[in-house]
Protein backbone atom coordinates (compact mmCIF):
# COMPACT_ATOMS: atom_id res chain seq x y z
CA UNK A 1 0.00 0.00 0.00
CA UNK A 2 1.52 3.61 -0.86
CA UNK A 3 -1.14 5.75 -0.87
CA UNK A 4 -0.54 8.43 1.65
CA UNK A 5 -3.54 9.90 4.40
CA UNK A 6 -1.93 12.68 3.62
CA UNK A 7 -3.33 12.76 -0.09
CA UNK A 8 -6.62 11.28 0.66
CA UNK A 9 -7.01 14.06 3.11
CA UNK A 10 -6.09 16.90 0.27
CA UNK A 11 -8.37 15.56 -1.75
CA UNK A 12 -11.20 15.70 0.42
CA UNK A 13 -10.17 18.90 1.54
CA UNK A 14 -10.39 20.38 -1.53
CA UNK A 15 -13.78 18.77 -2.80
CA UNK A 16 -15.05 20.33 0.69
CA UNK A 17 -13.50 23.76 0.06
CA UNK A 18 -12.24 23.70 3.37
CA UNK A 19 -8.14 23.38 2.53
CA UNK A 20 -7.22 24.99 6.17
CA UNK A 21 -9.35 22.37 8.27
CA UNK A 22 -11.26 25.22 9.90
CA UNK A 23 -15.26 23.39 9.43
CA UNK A 24 -13.71 19.58 9.76
CA UNK A 25 -10.60 19.30 11.93
CA UNK A 26 -8.00 17.12 10.20
CA UNK A 27 -7.11 14.78 12.70
CA UNK A 28 -10.25 14.92 15.01
CA UNK A 29 -12.75 14.15 11.95
CA UNK A 30 -10.99 13.59 8.34
CA UNK A 31 -8.90 10.90 9.85
CA UNK A 32 -10.86 9.46 11.84
CA UNK A 33 -13.13 8.88 9.07
CA UNK A 34 -10.82 7.08 6.89
CA UNK A 35 -10.15 5.00 9.55
CA UNK A 36 -13.93 4.31 9.66
CA UNK A 37 -14.13 3.75 5.85
CA UNK A 38 -10.94 1.33 6.28
CA UNK A 39 -13.34 -1.19 8.22
CA UNK A 40 -16.59 -0.42 6.41
CA UNK A 41 -14.46 -1.63 3.32
CA UNK A 42 -12.71 -4.88 5.57
CA UNK A 43 -16.31 -5.66 6.27
CA UNK A 44 -18.01 -5.56 3.06
CA UNK A 45 -14.98 -6.98 1.50
CA UNK A 46 -13.15 -9.20 3.82
CA UNK A 47 -10.44 -9.95 1.22
CA UNK A 48 -9.89 -6.37 0.82
CA UNK A 49 -7.10 -6.52 4.34
CA UNK A 50 -6.44 -10.70 3.66
CA UNK A 51 -3.19 -11.61 5.31
CA UNK A 52 -0.79 -15.05 5.11
CA UNK A 53 0.51 -16.12 8.01
CA UNK A 54 1.90 -19.07 9.60
CA UNK A 55 0.57 -19.87 13.10
CA UNK A 56 1.20 -21.98 15.55
CA UNK A 57 -1.09 -24.25 16.32
CA UNK A 58 -2.96 -25.02 19.96
CA UNK A 59 -3.11 -28.63 20.80
CA UNK A 60 -6.76 -29.81 20.20
CA UNK A 61 -9.11 -29.77 17.40
CA UNK A 62 -10.16 -25.83 17.81
CA UNK A 63 -8.30 -23.04 16.64
CA UNK A 64 -8.12 -19.11 16.33
CA UNK A 65 -7.29 -16.64 14.33
CA UNK A 66 -4.34 -13.91 14.99
CA UNK A 67 -6.22 -11.79 17.81
CA UNK A 68 -6.37 -8.58 14.85
CA UNK A 69 -8.38 -10.97 12.76
CA UNK A 70 -11.75 -10.75 11.47
CA UNK A 71 -12.28 -14.17 9.90
CA UNK A 72 -11.24 -17.18 8.42
CA UNK A 73 -10.88 -17.30 4.62
CA UNK A 74 -8.94 -20.13 3.73
CA UNK A 75 -6.13 -22.09 5.53
CA UNK A 76 -3.43 -23.35 2.79
CA UNK A 77 -1.33 -26.22 3.71
CA UNK A 78 0.96 -27.47 6.80
CA UNK A 79 4.33 -25.79 7.45
CA UNK A 80 7.94 -26.73 8.84
CA UNK A 81 7.90 -24.29 11.90
CA UNK A 82 6.48 -20.89 12.37
CA UNK A 83 10.10 -19.03 11.26
CA UNK A 84 10.54 -16.54 8.36
CA UNK A 85 12.40 -19.65 6.66
CA UNK A 86 9.71 -22.30 7.05
CA UNK A 87 8.88 -24.83 4.52
CA UNK A 88 5.88 -26.24 3.36
CA UNK A 89 4.05 -29.51 4.00
CA UNK A 90 1.29 -31.37 3.39
CA UNK A 91 -1.48 -29.73 1.87
CA UNK A 92 -4.98 -28.83 3.85
CA UNK A 93 -8.57 -29.78 2.63
CA UNK A 94 -11.72 -28.37 4.00
CA UNK A 95 -13.80 -30.80 4.63
CA UNK A 96 -17.79 -30.43 6.52
CA UNK A 97 -18.76 -30.92 9.84
CA UNK A 98 -21.69 -33.28 9.07
CA UNK A 99 -19.04 -35.08 7.41
CA UNK A 100 -16.94 -35.89 10.30
CA UNK A 101 -19.08 -36.15 12.88
CA UNK A 102 -21.28 -38.91 11.34
CA UNK A 103 -18.41 -41.05 10.10
CA UNK A 104 -15.59 -40.33 13.25
CA UNK A 105 -17.95 -39.18 15.96
CA UNK A 106 -14.82 -39.03 18.39
CA UNK A 107 -12.37 -37.13 16.41
CA UNK A 108 -12.55 -34.60 18.85
CA UNK A 109 -10.78 -37.33 21.56
CA UNK A 110 -7.33 -36.93 22.34
CA UNK A 111 -7.54 -40.41 22.70
CA UNK A 112 -8.79 -40.96 19.35
CA UNK A 113 -7.12 -43.67 17.84
CA UNK A 114 -6.71 -44.87 13.85
CA UNK A 115 -6.96 -41.93 11.69
CA UNK A 116 -8.66 -39.49 13.94
CA UNK A 117 -5.41 -39.85 16.54
CA UNK A 118 -4.04 -36.35 17.28
CA UNK A 119 -1.04 -35.93 15.01
CA UNK A 120 1.35 -32.58 14.28
CA UNK A 121 0.00 -33.00 10.92
CA UNK A 122 -3.23 -31.80 9.96
CA UNK A 123 -5.29 -33.05 6.82
CA UNK A 124 -8.62 -31.61 7.00
CA UNK A 125 -10.35 -28.01 8.49
CA UNK A 126 -13.72 -27.37 9.44
CA UNK A 127 -15.17 -24.16 9.36
CA UNK A 128 -18.37 -22.02 10.67
CA UNK A 129 -19.72 -18.87 9.05
CA UNK A 130 -21.97 -18.45 12.63
CA UNK A 131 -18.59 -18.39 14.11
CA UNK A 132 -15.55 -16.90 11.74
CA UNK A 133 -12.55 -16.09 13.92
CA UNK A 134 -12.49 -19.77 14.83
CA UNK A 135 -11.83 -23.03 13.02
CA UNK A 136 -11.51 -26.58 13.48
CA UNK A 137 -8.34 -29.12 12.71
CA UNK A 138 -8.53 -33.04 11.75
CA UNK A 139 -6.98 -35.04 13.38
CA UNK A 140 -6.50 -32.76 16.23
CA UNK A 141 -3.15 -30.98 17.86
CA UNK A 142 -0.66 -33.29 19.36
CA UNK A 143 1.79 -30.70 19.53
CA UNK A 144 4.47 -28.34 17.06
CA UNK A 145 1.73 -28.50 14.24
CA UNK A 146 2.25 -25.08 11.92
CA UNK A 147 -0.22 -23.89 9.00
CA UNK A 148 -0.31 -21.30 6.42
CA UNK A 149 -3.50 -19.10 6.72
CA UNK A 150 -5.40 -16.77 5.00
CA UNK A 151 -7.44 -14.30 7.56
CA UNK A 152 -9.22 -10.85 7.14
CA UNK A 153 -7.64 -8.81 9.66
CA UNK A 154 -8.44 -5.74 11.13
CA UNK A 155 -7.28 -2.67 8.87
CA UNK A 156 -4.33 -0.99 11.19
CA UNK A 157 -5.20 2.98 12.53
CA UNK A 158 -3.92 5.61 10.49
CA UNK A 159 -2.57 8.76 11.25
CA UNK A 160 -1.36 12.32 9.09
CA UNK A 161 2.12 11.71 8.11
CA UNK A 162 3.10 15.96 8.80
CA UNK A 163 6.71 14.61 9.31
CA UNK A 164 10.09 15.07 7.29
CA UNK A 165 11.27 12.11 5.16
CA UNK A 166 13.86 10.12 7.18
CA UNK A 167 17.63 10.32 5.84
CA UNK A 168 20.75 8.69 7.04
CA UNK A 169 23.00 10.61 9.51
CA UNK A 170 23.48 10.52 12.98
CA UNK A 171 20.43 12.40 15.41
CA UNK A 172 20.78 14.45 18.38
CA UNK A 173 17.76 13.45 20.99
CA UNK A 174 16.62 15.99 22.44
CA UNK A 175 13.49 15.56 24.79
CA UNK A 176 12.62 19.47 24.66
CA UNK A 177 12.16 19.35 20.64
CA UNK A 178 10.42 16.27 19.72
CA UNK A 179 11.80 15.32 16.21
CA UNK A 180 9.78 13.22 14.10
CA UNK A 181 10.76 11.63 10.71
CA UNK A 182 8.22 9.66 8.38
CA UNK A 183 9.53 6.29 6.59
CA UNK A 184 8.58 3.92 4.14
CA UNK A 185 4.65 4.57 5.20
CA UNK A 186 4.79 4.57 8.68
CA UNK A 187 5.74 7.77 11.07
CA UNK A 188 8.39 7.96 13.56
CA UNK A 189 9.41 9.83 16.65
CA UNK A 190 13.11 10.07 17.89
CA UNK A 191 13.84 8.67 21.13
CA UNK A 192 17.15 8.14 21.65
CA UNK A 193 20.62 9.91 20.11
CA UNK A 194 21.40 7.89 17.14
CA UNK A 195 25.49 6.32 17.26
CA UNK A 196 25.52 5.42 13.56
CA UNK A 197 24.04 7.20 10.12
CA UNK A 198 22.56 3.37 9.54
CA UNK A 199 20.11 3.46 12.50
CA UNK A 200 17.25 3.08 10.31
CA UNK A 201 14.26 3.56 11.38
CA UNK A 202 12.31 -0.45 11.60
CA UNK A 203 15.21 -1.48 11.67
CA UNK A 204 16.96 -3.81 14.70
CA UNK A 205 19.78 -1.53 14.56
CA UNK A 206 17.22 1.63 14.88
CA UNK A 207 14.84 -0.13 17.45
CA UNK A 208 16.60 1.60 20.46
CA UNK A 209 16.54 4.98 18.59
CA UNK A 210 13.32 5.32 16.89
CA UNK A 211 9.46 4.93 18.40
CA UNK A 212 6.57 4.00 16.11
CA UNK A 213 4.28 6.69 16.19
CA UNK A 214 1.68 5.72 13.59
CA UNK A 215 1.31 4.26 9.97
CA UNK A 216 0.74 7.10 7.29
CA UNK A 217 -0.66 5.12 4.45
CA UNK A 218 -3.34 3.63 3.48
CA UNK A 219 -3.66 -0.24 4.70
CA UNK A 220 -5.94 -1.17 2.95
CA UNK A 221 -4.94 -1.96 -0.95
CA UNK A 222 -4.21 1.33 -3.30
CA UNK A 223 -7.63 0.77 -5.14
CA UNK A 224 -9.94 1.53 -2.72
CA UNK A 225 -8.19 5.39 -1.92
CA UNK A 226 -11.51 6.44 -4.24
CA UNK A 227 -13.82 4.53 -2.02
CA UNK A 228 -12.52 5.91 1.40
CA UNK A 229 -12.46 9.54 -0.29
CA UNK A 230 -16.18 9.46 -1.16
CA UNK A 231 -17.12 7.36 2.86
CA UNK A 232 -15.04 10.60 4.36
CA UNK A 233 -16.94 13.32 2.05
CA UNK A 234 -20.44 11.13 2.72
CA UNK A 235 -19.62 11.70 6.76
CA UNK A 236 -18.42 15.04 6.45
CA UNK A 237 -21.68 16.13 4.57
CA UNK A 238 -23.44 14.14 7.08
CA UNK A 239 -22.26 16.34 9.87
CA UNK A 240 -24.08 19.52 7.82
CA UNK A 241 -27.18 17.32 7.09
CA UNK A 242 -29.62 20.11 8.26
CA UNK A 243 -29.20 21.68 4.69
CA UNK A 244 -30.85 19.69 2.20
CA UNK A 245 -28.30 19.90 -0.26
CA UNK A 246 -25.74 18.71 1.84
CA UNK A 247 -28.14 15.72 2.59
CA UNK A 248 -28.51 14.85 -0.70
CA UNK A 249 -24.41 15.20 -1.38
CA UNK A 250 -24.05 13.04 1.40
CA UNK A 251 -26.36 10.58 0.12
CA UNK A 252 -24.98 10.57 -2.76
CA UNK A 253 -21.42 9.98 -1.81
CA UNK A 254 -22.45 6.96 0.10
CA UNK A 255 -23.42 5.63 -3.22
CA UNK A 256 -20.46 6.14 -4.86
CA UNK A 257 -18.60 4.46 -1.92
CA UNK A 258 -20.83 1.33 -1.90
CA UNK A 259 -21.02 1.10 -5.66
CA UNK A 260 -17.14 1.18 -6.17
CA UNK A 261 -16.61 -1.88 -3.30
CA UNK A 262 -19.04 -4.13 -4.77
CA UNK A 263 -18.45 -3.04 -8.10
CA UNK A 264 -14.66 -4.41 -7.22
CA UNK A 265 -16.35 -7.64 -5.96
CA UNK A 266 -17.95 -8.20 -9.30
CA UNK A 267 -14.62 -7.56 -11.21
CA UNK A 268 -13.24 -9.86 -9.41
CA UNK A 269 -15.93 -12.44 -9.95
CA UNK A 270 -15.27 -11.80 -13.70
CA UNK A 271 -11.33 -12.11 -14.23
CA UNK A 272 -11.37 -14.71 -11.33
CA UNK A 273 -8.47 -17.09 -12.64
CA UNK A 274 -10.82 -19.90 -11.06
CA UNK A 275 -13.86 -18.63 -13.03
CA UNK A 276 -11.73 -18.24 -16.20
CA UNK A 277 -11.11 -22.54 -15.52
CA UNK A 278 -14.24 -22.94 -14.80
CA UNK A 279 -15.31 -21.45 -17.80
CA UNK A 280 -12.59 -23.10 -20.09
CA UNK A 281 -13.67 -27.02 -18.48
CA UNK A 282 -17.85 -26.55 -18.99
CA UNK A 283 -16.25 -25.48 -22.52
CA UNK A 284 -14.77 -28.10 -23.04
CA UNK A 285 -16.72 -30.68 -21.67
CA UNK A 286 -19.42 -29.13 -24.21
CA UNK A 287 -17.21 -30.27 -27.03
Amino acid sequence: MTVSVDSVVERVQTILQDTTGVRWPVVEELVLWINDAQREIALMKPDASARNEVVTLVEGTKQDIPTNGNRLLRVIRNMSDATASATGKRAVRIVQREVLDSQTPNWHDETSTGDAAHSNTVIHYIYDEENPRNYYVFPGVEGNAYLEIVYSANPATVIPGTAAVWAAGAKVYDAAVPEYVQHKGVKYKLIATTTSTGDEPGTTDGADNWQVVGIIVLTVPDIYANAIMNYVLYMAYMKDADFAANAQRAATHFQLFTGSVQGKSNTDDVVSPNQKAAARASSLAGV
